[in-house]
């Protein structure tokens, strides 16, 4: 990767200087003819205007205009195919990461428009995205009413399943609290359980003693059925744990608040990942779409319908740019 890096930036610097040597070779070319003639006493000297009016001015515009419309097509094609390499190289770097990185921002930003679920799995492929995004390009208000944005989002049983590319839901604040309420216990089942087979590894290191001592080993075998009882009650209960209604119905606030969590989440372990390959253009744009998902929160809280439309097409319109980057 580092090689790829410094390739690119050897590709700029090779781009910048091409015009500047073109124009340098230009003038070191001319000069020394220059001098061929007045060493022929053809001029007197490089002031000599008769010289430059009757013979060389004609022709050097001529020659000149040429020269000039010849470099700047050999430039304009070098730049191109610079271009087209600098991409090619920059999507080897970046290009899995990056896919799956924009097609989830793009999901999860879109189920919080349709709230259709399926937009979260693979029931809807790739290929539509962009199709799905451009109809809020394209007629936001046709396809997205204002008052059915506001509503409420039920959720599914967030304790049964998680969908594939629902990461906002984690970052929405009371999902986040309850789920680091469910790991902690899980991580106390997963210590009673340690804790079983420790005990269960000594009832079988004694069991190699040729005169064990009954008394011990019972008191471990009772100790490993009381941990297993326990462990075995309390996953019962967070199995059947009744999910609160409360939790999975958000309000949309809350939605683009996880949302907004998750993309800057996002954005800061990428730009991590790519500090020194990431485009400016591409950073800037990751940027602008936490910006005006942020617009569209202020906006709705405002209760200002045209700016939360106007934000929702930036938003959509810059994630359509991603998707079609390489």
């Amino acid at each position: 990767m580092e090689n790829n890096y410094l390739i690119l930036i050897k590709n700029r610097l090779v781009e910048y200087l091409w015009p500047i040597i073109t124009i340098l070779l230009i003038v070191s070319v001319f000069s020394i003819l220059f001098w061929i003639v007045i060493e022929k006493g053809e001029a007197n000297s490089f002031s000599d205007i008769e010289y430059w009016v009757e013979n060389l001015l004609p022709n050097l515009i001529a020659d000149m205009i040429g020269i000039l419309f010849t470099t700047f097509i050999i430039a304009g094609l070098f730049s191109f195919y610079n271009s087209k390499r600098e991409t090619k190289m920059l999507y080897s770097m970046l290009g899995k990461d990056y896919e799956q990185k924009t097609k989830k921002m793009v999901r999860n930003f879109l189920y919080i428009l349709s709230r259709n679920e399926e937009i979260l799995t693979p029931k809807i492929s790739d290929n539509e995205l962009e199709s799905l995004l451009n109809r809020y390009n394209s007629n936001v208000k046709k396809n997205l009413y204002y008052d059915e944005l506001r509503d409420e989002i039920t959720l599914w049983n967030i304790n049964e399943y998680s969908l594939v590319f629902d990461e906002f839901t984690n970052y929405i604040p009371k999902i986040e609290k309850h789920y680091r309420f469910f790991y902690t216990s899980y991580k106390n089942i997963d210590a009673l359980r340690l804790e079983k087979e420790q005990i269960e590894f000594e009832i079988r290191l004694l069991s190699l003693n040729p005169l064990p001592n009954s008394n011990e080993v019972q008191n471990l075998k009772n100790k490993a059925k009381k941990l297993e009882d326990e462990i075995r009650f309390k996953s019962s209960l967070l199995i059947n744990y009744p999910i609160d209604k409360r939790l999975v119905e958000c309000t949309i606030l809350e939605c683009l608040d996880g949302l907004l969590k998750y993309y800057e989440d996002e954005n800061e372990k990428f730009n991590k990942k790519y500090s020194y390959i990431i485009p400016l253009d591409m950073k800037i744009t990751f940027k602008e779409i936490c910006t005006h998902t942020s617009s569209i929160k202020q906006h709705i809280k405002n209760n200002n319908e045209e700016l939360v439309y106007k934000s929702i097409v930036e938003v959509s319109t810059r994630l359509s740019k991603l998707l079609r980057y390489f």
